[in-house]
C-alpha cells in the first residue's frame, strides 16, 4: 500500500512542487494543473480518513465497552443485556469521536499528524516487553508486567507527551515560546521508556513470587513446554444447571439464549449430560461470550459461574492431551526423547489399526482410548466417546460394556447384540493395565471381536446342509409319490374307456392332468436337487426358454410368488449350451429378488434384450419395484452382502449366481432404474454364449 509514496514525492520534486509532503498526492494534481486529478486524489483522502476514524472508533468502543462498563454492570434478572449493550455502544461512539474533535481542537494546530502517530507508536511499544516475556519467559508474571508497563509509560509521557502538551498550551496562550520535538528526541525517548519498562518487567517478576493460575497461562504460551494437563469435570451438571448458573451473571433471558447458541454451534441436544461435552459447551460459551463483551470479562463470568469440580492431586493425567501436546513437541525431541517418542507412536498406531476394537478404562471410569475398529462396530466416533464415562454411550453398548466390566469372566464368546435393527455377534475379552512399580490396576482394557460374517457363514452351512439332506431325500420320496400316482393315473384311463358319458370323460381327463402336473412337479424338484449335488457338468445344448419355465415352476410353488405375474417372454428354440439346474439356479435367484422388491399384481418379465446374434444371447429381467440405491449397485454382488433384514437374506444368492454365469462364460449386469425407460424398478441384464444351430420358431416369436 505504502509503495505509491516515494513516487509521487519523486514527481513532486521533479516538478518543483512547493506543497508540503503530508500533501504532496493533492500537490501533484496542482502543480500539473488538472483539476481531475487533484479532485480524485481529495475524494480518496477523505474515504480514507473516514475508513479510519470509523474503524478505529468502533474498535475503541469496543474496548471501552468490554474492559470498562462491562466489569463494573451487574444485569438484573430479567433484563436483556443484549440492549444495554447496544446502547453502551453508541453512547461511546458518541463520546469517542467528541473526544476526537477536542484532540483536533487543542493539539491540531501546533502538531502535524506524523508527529502525534510517533508519539503513539512509543506508547504501544511498551506493550512489547511483557507480550515477548509471556511467550518466551516462563517466569513472568502479572506483578512485573503491571510495573514495568507503568513505569514505561511514565517514562514515554514525561519525554513525549508532556513537551507536546506544554506546546499546544502555549499554542493556546499565544505565547512566543515553541518546544519542538525532533528525530533524536523520538529516538531517545523510545530508547529511554522501553529500557525502564524491560528492567521494571524483569526485576519485580523476578522479585514476586508467581500464581499457579500465571505458570499455567505461561505454559500454555510457551511454544517449547510440554503441560500435563486433564479433562475436568464442571459442577454443573445438565443444561438446566448451565441456565441456571449463568443467569446470576447475564440474566434469564440472556443465559438462555447463549446457551440455546452454543448448543446449536456443537450440535448438541437439549438433554446433553455428558461431561466431557459440557465441557466443550463450556468452552463455546465463552468464546461466545468473548465476542459479546470482551474476552477478559467472557472468562471472568464463565470462571466465576460454570467452575470446575476441583480434582484430586492423585488423579491419572489425560493420556489423550499428553500425546496431542508431544505430537506438537515431536520435531525438538532429540536422542532417548526422539526413540521413546517414536516407539510411543509405533504401538499407538499399532493398536489404532488393529482389526479388533480396543477400548481402554481408566480407574476414574473414563475411556481413555477407542481405536477405529471400536468405531466401525459401535458406530461411535472416538471424538465422542474419549474422556467420557461409560454411562454416556449409548443404552446397548453401555449395558453390554459395564456388565462384561463388573463380570468376573475374562472372555465371553458370540454374545449377541442388538443395535436398533442391526444384530452382531461380538466375542469379548478384557485385561488389567497393572503399573510395572507398584503392581497396582490403573485401568482396564476391553476388546470387541466382530463375529457377525463367521455367524452368517455358518448359518449358511447349517441351511446348506439341511437342503442337501432334503435333495437326497427327494429322489425318495419322488418314488413313493410317483407309484401312487402313476396308479391314479391308470385308474383314470380305465375309468374314461369303461365308461361312455361325456362327464365320466371329462372328470378322468381332469384327475390324469393334475396328476401330469403333481408328477412335472416332482420330477422338476428331483432334478434340482440332482443338480445341486453335481460337482460338475458337461455344458450341453438346452433350450433356455424351457430353464426359465423350470425356475418360474419352482417359484410358483411359494404363495408369496402368487402375487406376482412372472412372464417368460423369452422364444422357444435358443440354444444355450449350460448346465440346466445351475442356470435354473440363476433364474431362481434373481426371479425372487424381483419378486421381493415388487408390488402385488406387478409384472415380472424375463425376456430378450434386443436381437438375438450368431453367437451370444441376451436375456434382461425386468421388475417395477423399489429399485436398488445407487450407493448400493456397486456392492450387490459382493458375498455376504445384503439390504434384507435379519433373517430375510445372507448376501450370498448374487454372488452364487455371478459365479454359476462366470462358470458358463457369461456376464451379468445391472441397471437401476432401467436405461431408457420411465419408469422405477430394475433391469438385469444376463449375456450367454448361444449355440449357433438354435432355431426359433415364427411361432414363438
Amino acid at each position: 500500500i505504502s509503495l505509491p509514496v516515494l513516487p509521487i514525492l519523486w514527481a513532486n520534486s521533479a516538478l518543483n512542487s512547493t506543497i508540503p509532503s503530508s500533501f504532496s498526492v493533492l500537490g501533484l494534481g496542482i502543480a500539473l494543473e488538472a483539476s481531475p486529478l487533484t479532485l480524485l486524489a481529495y475524494l480518496g483522502g477523505i474515504s480514507a480518513s473516514t475508513g479510519l476514524t470509523v474503524l478505529a472508533t468502533i474498535a475503541l468502543a469496543s474496548m471501552t465497552l468490554n474492559h470498562v462498563a462491562m466489569p463494573f454492570h451487574q444485569p438484573k434478572k430479567n433484563e436483556d443485556i443484549y440492549i444495554w449493550l447496544l446502547w453502551i455502544r453508541r453512547f461511546l461512539i458518541v463520546c469517542i469521536i467528541s473526544a476526537a474533535y477536542v484532540m483536533h481542537l487543542f493539539w491540531g494546530k501546533s502538531y502535524p499528524l506524523t508527529t502525534l502517530g510517533l508519539a503513539s507508536f512509543i506508547g504501544t511499544l511498551q506493550f512489547l516487553p511483557g507480550i515477548i516475556g509471556t511467550l518466551y519467559w516462563a517466569g513472568a508474571n502479572k506483578n512485573g508486567f503491571i510495573i514495568g508497563l507503568l513505569a514505561g509509560a511514565a517514562t514515554w509521557f514525561a519525554a513525549t507527551n508532556y513537551p507536546l502538551f506544554s506546546t499546544a498550551l502555549l499554542a493556546l496562550a499565544e505565547l512566543p515560546l515553541q518546544q519542538g520535538l525532533g528525530a533524536e528526541t523520538w529516538m531517545l525517548a523510545a530508547i529511554a521508556s522501553l529500557t525502564v519498562n524491560i528492567i521494571c518487567f524483569v526485576f519485580f517478576s523476578w522479585l514476586t513470587p508467581t500464581s499457579l493460575d500465571e505458570k499455567a497461562a505461561a505454559n500454555a504460551c510457551m511454544q517449547n513446554s510440554l503441560v500435563r494437563s486433564r479433562r475436568r469435570e464442571l459442577s454443573a451438571a445438565n443444561i438446566p444447571d448451565i441456565i441456571s448458573s449463568l443467569s446470576h451473571a447475564l440474566g434469564d433471558i440472556s443465559a438462555q439464549r447463549e446457551v440455546t447458541r452454543a448448543l446449536a454451534d456443537l450440535n448438541y441436544a437439549d438433554d446433553e449430560s455428558r461431561p466431557n461435552s459440557l465441557s466443550r459447551l463450556r468452552d463455546q460459551i465463552e468464546s461466545n461470550l468473548s465476542g459479546l463483551m470482551g474476552p477478559g470479562v467472557a472468562q471472568s463470568v464463565v470462571k466465576r459461574y460454570l467452575p470446575f469440580v476441583d480434582a484430586s492431586d492423585t488423579e491419572n493425567h489425560d493420556i489423550n492431551v499428553i500425546e496431542d501436546q508431544l505430537e506438537s513437541y515431536q520435531n525438538r525431541l532429540t536422542g532417548l526423547a526422539a526413540e521413546l517418542n517414536h516407539l510411543r507412536r509405533y504401538h499407538r498406531e499399532t493398536l489404532e489399526n488393529l482389526p479388533m476394537g480396543v477400548c481402554s478404562i481408566g480407574l476414574n471410569g473414563k475411556i481413555i482410548m477407542w481405536n477405529q475398529a471400536m468405531t466401525d462396530i459401535t458406530g461411535l466416533s472416538a471424538s465422542d466417546c474419549i474422556g467420557e464415562g461409560l454411562n454416556a454411550l449409548p443404552s446397548v453398548w453401555q449395558h453390554l460394556l459395564t456388565d462384561f466390566l463388573a463380570g468376573i469372566e475374562s472372555h465371553r464368546y458370540r454374545h449377541q447384540v442388538i443395535d436398533g435393527r442391526k444384530s452382531r455377534w461380538l466375542n469379548l475379552h478384557k485385561a488389567a493395565l497393572p503399573t510395572q512399580t507398584l503392581g497396582w490396576v490403573e485401568g482396564n482394557v476391553i476388546m470387541l471381536e466382530d463375529q457377525s460374517e463367521l455367524q452368517h457363514l455358518e448359518d449358511e452351512l447349517v441351511h446348506a446342509d439341511r437342503l442337501a439332506s432334503i435333495g437326497g431325500l427327494a429322489a425318495g420320496v419322488a418314488h413313493e409319490i410317483g407309484n401312487p400316482v402313476t396308479g391314479i393315473d391308470c385308474l383314470a384311463q380305465d375309468l374314461m374307456y369303461e365308461e361312455n358319458s361325456d362327464d365320466i370323460r371329462e372328470i378322468g381327463q381332469q384327475i390324469r392332468s393334475q396328476t401330469l402336473r403333481v408328477t412335472k412337479i416332482v420330477q422338476t424338484l428331483v432334478n434340482f436337487a440332482h443338480g445341486s449335488k453335481t460337482t460338475q457338468q458337461e455344458h450341453l445344448d438346452h433350450d433356455i426358454h424351457a430353464v426359465i419355465d423350470e425356475a418360474i415352476g419352482l417359484l410358483n410353488l411359494s404363495r408369496q410368488s402368487q402375487d406376482v405375474n412372472f412372464v417368460n417372454a423369452v422364444p422357444e428354440g435358443v440354444l444355450v449350451p449350460c448346465d440346466p439346474q445351475r442356470l435354473a439356479q440363476v433364474f431362481i435367484n434373481l426371479l425372487s429378488n424381483a419378486r421381493d422388491a415388487s408390488q402385488p399384481g406387478q409384472d415380472v418379465i424375463v425376456g430378450l434384450y434386443g436381437a438375438i446374434s450368431t453367437h451370444r444371447v441376451i436375456i434382461e429381467i425386468r421388475d417395477q419395484g423399489t429399485g436398488i440405491p445407487t450407493d448400493v449397485l456397486e456392492r450387490v454382488l459382493e458375498p455376504f452382502f445384503t439390504t434384507k433384514g435379519v433373517g430375510k437374506g445372507t448376501g450370498l444368492g448374487l454372488w452364487l449366481t455371478y459365479s454359476i454365469i462366470e462358470e458358463h462364460f457369461g456376464q451379468i449386469n445391472f441397471e437401476s432404474p432401467p436405461s431408457g425407460l420411465k419408469e422405477k424398478g430394475t433391469r438385469v441384464i444376463i449375456t450367454l454364449p448361444k449355440t449357433q444351430l438354435s432355431v426359433v420358431s415364427k411361432d414363438s416369436v
